[in-house]
C-alpha cells in the first residue's frame, strides 16, 4: 500500500464536512496530522471520504469521525487527499 501512496500519516479527525463530487457524494474529513511516515505533510491534511449525513458510507469504512485516530495511507487529488484502496488504507488506532 505504501508504494501507492503520496503521504503516510497518522492523526486525530477534527472535522467532517458534507461534500458532493462527480463520483459521489461524500464528506471532507480534517485530520490533524500526528506523525508522518511517508511524504511532506502540514499541520493538518484534507480526505475526501465517500458518505456523509445523508448518504451512507461504504459498510466497510464508515465514516470517520471527531477524535478518532487513524494510520492512513492517501494519495493525493487535486485540493484533497484519498484513501488508498477506498478504505484499505484507513486502520483505526485505540
Amino acid at each position: 500500500m505504501a508504494t501507492d501512496a503520496d503521504l503516510v500519516i497518522t492523526g486525530t479527525v477534527v472535522s467532517t464536512t458534507a461534500y458532493g463530487t462527480d463520483t459521489g457524494e461524500g464528506s471532507l474529513v480534517e485530520i490533524a496530522v500526528d506523525l508522518v511516515l511517508q511524504g511532506d505533510a502540514a499541520d493538518s491534511v484534507t480526505v475526501f471520504q465517500y458518505g456523509n449525513s445523508e448518504v451512507a458510507p461504504p459498510e466497510e469504512f464508515p465514516l470517520m469521525q471527531p477524535g478518532e485516530r487513524y494510520q492512513l495511507y492517501l494519495y493525493q487529488d487535486g485540493d484533497f487527499f484519498r484513501v488508498v484502496g477506498g478504505y484499505l488504507g484507513a486502520e483505526k488506532l485505540e
